[in-house]
């Protein structure tokens, strides 16, 4: 097979591409196929095409819903930015997400709050006077994030739902309706993997998460190789 591919080469990089189909060609043939032919489950072939992660699709529809629904309720409630405030704001990554989303002037508006409740804190402190290891833990306490961000509160429940709603899928229509509808990402596979309880449905789901991934891998290779042809051919005009 090998040879037939370097057939197909552009004279231009052709030496190029013939030493790599070289190598690939010594790995295969020292390939151990003498041992014990061990049976395979068949599965169902993977679908040709596959959206993204849905899991991950809907946790960023969500946070987008949320966050269109924080810029509104921020901007018109003094006791909604008095809350956001009390929580410390929002964790780094969603206050930057939030700032991205929202208008300047709701984003100003909500984020004010937040900056003189932290500057009186901070007064607070240096009014203590605590030992630098002290006011490190005390400025640690400030900073937000898990359960006090508001976003990571919503994330989490947003992420935690729709893994719960893959799982029912799995349980009432098999594990092969993970792959018939999205490729999975493997973090939110680890999560759908802890919440089943059916072993034969888990090495099914890891079986095909395996068969994705070499198809995402021989895909990207064959991708390198005409990319370098083609730059083997420009470089040689």
């Amino acid at each position: 097979m090998c040879e037939r591919i370097a057939a197909l080469l552009p004279v231009s990089g052709a030496e190029v591409m013939t030493d790599r189909l070289a190598g690939l060609r010594a790995r295969v043939s020292g390939l151990d196929v003498t041992g014990p032919i061990v049976a395979m489950a068949r599965e169902p072939p993977l679908p040709a095409l596959l959206s993204g992660c849905e899991v991950c699709a809907g946790f960023a529809d969500a946070m987008l819903q949320f966050f269109t629904r924080a810029q509104a309720e921020l901007y018109g409630s003094p006791q909604a930015r008095a809350d956001l405030a009390a929580r410390g704001g929002f964790c780094r990554p969603h206050a930057q997400q939030f700032e991205s989303i929202a208008a300047g002037r709701e984003a100003a508006t909500a984020l004010a709050p937040v900056l003189l409740h932290q500057a009186a804190a901070l007064r607070r402190i240096a009014a203590s006077k605590p030992p630098p290891g002290q006011a490190a833990d005390l400025l640690g306490q400030l900073l937000p994030g898990g359960t006090r961000c508001p976003a990571c509160a919503a994330a989490q429940r947003a992420e935690t739902d729709a893994l719960e709603h893959l799982a029912a899928m799995v349980r009432r229509d098999g594990p092969t309706v993970v792959h018939a509808r999205s490729a999975t990402c493997l973090p939110h596979m680890r999560r759908l993997v802890a919440v089943l309880t059916d072993s034969t449905a888990v090495a099914s789901l890891l079986r095909r998460q395996a068969a994705l991934m070499e198809r995402l891998a021989e895909d990207a290779s064959r991708f390198a190789l005409k990319q370098d042809a083609a730059r083997q051919g420009s470089l040689s005009k």
